[in-house]
């Protein structure tokens, strides 16, 4: 028996609305997509456009510079720097402003009393805030789940109803030192994640006034490790979360005249707090 049916290929479109802005930055245009999808996720991409910071290149008198540079072509040298974009989220689960950082770890471990090794989660709420409790870096040794959740949501499974901050391509963090006077201008640099209390006057995580000036100290500025010392309580508050990621800018002959195909994202995915995907069923 042949079967001559044609083949068949169903499935859904996707539907989103595209929120876009152009923030330009010196010489550089960022170019910031919000994307709200139909099944509840909101993705958030940033692309690094615009005209290449250069250096003039002489290879008998700074031979060193390629140290710090491509060269690019002739007198012309394109330093490495970097990207780097922070967002605030201010996150609460179906209008309840009591929630919580749950963090889960996919590791291995021995099933006891067996030869086997299995994935198992390793589920953690985040008591406090502060650097290091509070605070994370992507490792792909240790994947998982950061989350924000409603523990006194009722689902029938168990699972409180929340939302996952997940990176949706490499992310970098910053590669100076802490002290270095870009770090203690800009310290949201050095986390993917950062979650504190909510306080109308933590309104953002750096500030413009010592931005391009990391020697000026500032003590009432918006400075996200000044936000984190005073380690707070974490369980069922008001929380915000400090979403950062960035880029080391390697430069390439390609990035002339302009610079393209170059940028990161993350997005907000519902985690548990549907009881499937809204998208499979469109009204």
């Amino acid at each position: 028996m042949v079967n001559s049916d044609p083949p068949k290929a169903h499935g859904l479109v996707r539907g989103s609305l595209v929120v876009r802005s152009v923030t330009t930055v010196g010489n550089y245009d960022y170019i910031t997509d919000m994307k709200f999808r139909e099944d509840g996720e909101i993705e958030v991409n940033t692309k690094f456009a615009g005209f290449l910071e250069t250096r003039y290149f002489n290879k008998n008198t700074d031979e060193f510079e390629r140290n710090f540079s491509t060269i690019m072509r002739g007198n012309l040298a394109g330093p490495v720097h970097s990207h780097m974009v922070g967002f605030k989220a201010d996150i609460d689960i179906a209008g309840v402003q009591a929630n919580t950082l749950s963090v889960t770890k996919v590791k291995a471990m021995q099933v006891p009393n067996e030869k086997l090794v299995s994935k198992y989660l390793e589920k953690t709420d985040i008591a406090h805030e502060g650097i290091g409790s509070s605070t994370f870096v992507a490792n792909p040794h240790v994947p998982g789940v950061w989350s924000i959740v409603d523990r006194a949501s009722s689902e029938k499974t168990g699972n409180p109803r929340g939302y996952a901050i997940v990176l949706n391509s490499f992310a970098t963090t910053q590669v100076l030192p802490d002290n270095h006077p870009f770090v203690t201008a800009m310290p949201f640099t050095k986390y993917h994640l950062a979650v504190t209390r909510h306080h109308d006057d933590e309104y953002r995580a750096t500030s413009p006034y010592i931005h391009y000036d990391g020697y000026e100290k500032e003590i009432n500025g918006q400075n996200l490790d000044r936000f984190l010392a005073d380690g707070e309580n974490l369980l069922d508050e008001d929380l915000v979360a400090w979403i950062g990621f960035g880029r080391e800018h390697i430069t390439r002959q390609e990035d002339l005249p302009l610079v393209s195909n170059f940028g990161g994202g993350f997005s907000l995915q519902p985690w548990n707090f549907f009881e499937r995907n809204q998208a499979a069923s469109p009204l």
